[in-house]
């Protein structure tokens, strides 16, 4: 099996899929066939494996953090002990905010890869920060309250000693993606306690995860367990580009722990990360500048300048995406659904967001585009490829697949695409995702049926 491949078994409604990465996939089906399902656990997985590392920090910062907080607390709860009570000398050494500030350089700086070396670094910076702290508590509090307070610090000091283990990093990564895209429902919901199965091949298995009633149970990588990608963008609607204050605004369902936080869910406003993630990317394009001109894709950026006869970029100030023609300047608001289907294109070039690396998803482009422009878009797709840059697309458009097949051949890239028809199995009313690149007729019989049928 060469090239980059991810293996579905029994996710949401999808039965089972095996979807080359790189390259050129396309998948195709009617409506509710699990299109979306698949790219958006693509989406989980590649983005999991790119940001488990800084999660695993941000989750010890957060812990430390709590522990820290409870101390703070616990010491103004029985300070009325303190003959001589100094709220200037707690708050100088025991006000969170101060106190995380001289933990997290510790938390952040790990020069050192064996964990035994690390460790007697970690010892010998952590006394700096906790000793005085330690001192000022037995001197001050009686014996009982003292053991209290100072069974809060050992915590403190054995949360930030816990190593660094591979797998619960990439499961809490893969938990948070998992819980933000699929709100913790991956598992079908008419087979509750089936096994389901992600698996991630680079020519060997690379990476298989495992899991059951929505929760990860196991996860096994190679020593050499890192991906191809070291970014996904997933592009759900053009519309995103006129509501970027609201989600700039707005936390990801990623960002809390659902299973404790579910009011905090329903209070404030949250969205999923791929929305997040492409917004924040969006904004970025304001570092873009004209004097790159040797930017393999700057002939791209004027063709689709050339198509929308414009371009768009972000009004840092006004924190908004502006159209800009001929020295007009229009609201992304007052644009049409489809010039922004090739802004967002355009944006993402801008900000340098996608390169041979990164892997870019769109879940039915179509649904903003005339069939003129379906074309249109279809080409630039391609000619992304062409610069090796992996695209995959769901669509159930004929005008757009078959624009992609005649580019695909016309460009000289049949190599590196591949079609995939989703249909649902009568029998168990799962999805199967099948390899119909040698037969796309397949694909052009199943979506011109319901035409066919009111014809003839």
């Amino acid at each position: 099996m060469l090239g980059e491949f991810l293996n579905i078994t029994n996710i949401g409604t999808v039965k089972s899929a095996s979807v080359r990465l790189d390259g050129l996939s396309v998948i195709t089906g009617k409506n509710d066939t699990g299109k979306s399902t698949v790219g958006k656990v693509i989406f989980s997985i590649v983005k999991a494996f790119s940001r488990y590392k800084e999660d695993f920090q941000n989750n010890k910062e957060q812990e430390v953090f709590e522990q820290i907080e409870e101390l703070y607390f616990k010491i103004r709860s029985v300070s009325h002990e303190l003959k001589d009570i100094k709220i200037t000398e707690i708050r100088k050494l025991f006000f969170p905010p101060r106190f995380i500030d001289e933990v997290k350089p510790i938390i952040i700086n790990q020069p050192y890869e064996n964990f035994d070396e690390y460790e007697e670094f970690l010892n010998k910076e952590l006394n700096i920060v906790l000793q005085p702290r330690v001192e000022y508590i037995l001197k001050n509090f009686d014996e009982k309250s003292a053991k209290k307070l100072i069974s809060i610090v050992d915590k403190i000091k054995k949360i930030l000693l816990q190593p660094d283990e591979l797998e619960s990093q990439i499961k809490n990564a893969l938990t948070k993606a998992f819980v933000s895209e699929f709100y913790s429902q991956i598992t079908p919901l008419q087979y509750p306690d089936i096994k389901s199965a992600i698996s991630y091949y680079s020519g060997d298995e690379l990476l298989k995860i495992t899991i059951r009633n929505n929760h990860i149970i196991s996860i096994k990588a190679e020593s050499d367990y890192e991906l191809f990608f070291k970014d996904v963008t997933y592009i759900e609607s053009p519309v995103y580009l006129q509501l970027s204050n609201l989600i700039d605004n707005a936390g990801t369902l990623s960002d809390i722990d659902y299973e404790k936080e579910r009011s905090l869910i329903r209070r404030q406003p949250k969205t999923s990360l791929h929305i997040k993630d492409l917004v924040v990317k969006l904004e970025q394009s304001i570092y873009f500048s004209d004097l790159i001109d040797n930017n393999i894709n700057f002939d791209l950026l004027k063709r689709i300048s050339n198509i929308i006869k414009g371009c768009y970029v972000f009004d840092e100030k006004k924190s908004e995406f502006i159209f800009k023609r001929n020295k007009k300047e229009i609201k992304a608001l007052n644009t049409a659904s489809g010039m922004k289907s090739f802004g967002i294109i355009q944006l993402l070039l801008h900000a340098n967001a996608i390169d041979e690396r990164t892997l870019l998803i769109i879940d039915e482009p179509e649904n903003h585009l005339h069939p003129e422009w379906q074309v249109k878009y279809a080409d630039i797709l391609t000619e992304l490829v062409k610069e090796n840059i992996s695209v995959i697309i769901n669509s159930h458009s004929p005008y757009m697949i078959q624009a992609l097949n005649h580019f695909s051949e016309k460009k000289d890239l049949k190599d590196k695409t591949n079609f995939y028809l989703a249909e649902r199995i009568v029998e168990s009313g799962m999805v199967e995702v099948r390899d119909v690149t040698e037969n796309t007729d397949e694909i052009f019989k199943t979506l011109a049926e319901p035409l066919n049928r009111i014809m003839w």
